[in-house]
This record gives C-alpha cells, sequence and structure tokens, in this order.
C-alpha cells in the first residue's frame, strides 16, 4: 500500500469490494469453505486499505477543504462495509452450519454464471476467457490467490479458476 495515492487505493478497494460479493456467491454455490475463507482474507485486506485511505485524506485535510475529502471517506467506509457483509455471507459456511434451503435456491439461478475450473494444461487466462466466454475472476495457485488477473497470465497444472460469465 506503501507508495499509493488515494485515488489508487480507491480502485483497489473498489476492486477488493467487488471480488468479495462474487467470491461469495462462489463459495456458498460451491460449498467451498477454501474460497469463503478467502473471501475472510479480503475482508481483512480492504479494512487495512481504508484505514490507510483514511490517513492519507486526513494528512490531505491539513491542504485542502476539508468538506470535499468527505467524499473519499464515505466512499471507502461504503466499500469496506460491503466486504463486511461478503465475510457474513460465508461465516455460516466456515462455522459448519447448514446454509439455508431458500439462500442457496435464490442463489442456484446465479449458478450458471459462475464456474471453477480446475487447470490440466499449461493455458494462458486468455483461452479461458474466450473459450468459456467468462470473466476469469481469481486464481489459486497452491496457496496463494491471483486476483483479476491480466489476459496473457500463464496458467498451469493444477491452478484453480474461478470466473464469471457476463
Amino acid at each position: 500500500m506503501k507508495g499509493k495515492n488515494v485515488k489508487e487505493m480507491l480502485s483497489e478497494l473498489k476492486d477488493l469490494c467487488v471480488l468479495s460479493v462474487d467470491l461469495a456467491y462462489c463459495a456458498i454455490l460451491f460449498g467451498s469453505k477454501e474460497i469463503a475463507k478467502e473471501v475472510m482474507h479480503i475482508e481483512e485486506e480492504a479494512d487495512k486499505l481504508r484505514d490507510e485511505i483514511e490517513k492519507e485524506t486526513l494528512k490531505a485535510a491539513k491542504h485542502e477543504k476539508a468538506k470535499e475529502l468527505m467524499g473519499l471517506l464515505r466512499l471507502a467506509t461504503s466499500s469496506e462495509m460491503i466486504t463486511d457483509i461478503s465475510a457474513e455471507i460465508v461465516k455460516e459456511l466456515l462455522e459448519g452450519t447448514a446454509v439455508h434451503e431458500v439462500e442457496r435456491k435464490a442463489l442456484n439461478d446465479a449458478k450458471e454464471k459462475f464456474f471453477m475450473q480446475k487447470i490440466n494444461r499449461a493455458v494462458i487466462v486468455k483461452e479461458i476467457e474466450e473459450k468459456h466466454k467468462a470473466d476469469v475472476l481469481a486464481v489459486k495457485r497452491k496457496n496463494k490467490w491471483i486476483y483479476k488477473p491480466k489476459a496473457e497470465t500463464i496458467l498451469v497444472k493444477g491452478d484453480l479458476v474461478i470466473a464469471l460469465r457476463p
């Protein structure tokens, strides 16, 4: 986070916000505690990012009109609150509580939009996106996650891909 300006941090926070919602849906749809844990991790990262945005905005308030900066603080807080809600969505799954059938049924409508695929040969993200007409949201490689990989990112055997069809 060091060296980034507030605009870059807000953009990153927005991306984490959207990703947390998408991955929370995936975690529930596929019953994946692994994905649910990543949602919790994203929520923690969003907390840190919001704190950093607040610090930088308060520093800027010494030189600019504070009222004009309030919108930045509200945007950061609102985005981070969405990641909190995503974490709440997956909490039942992580605690071993069964997801209510009504929730699962409501989410099932979205199931055809999301998919998970284990990669069985080296391939670039662009090939997966074109083949499935989908956007790759995240890739799990061993114990690390790659968010919003670039089209030219090389996927290797064993990678887990999570994608969303528009």
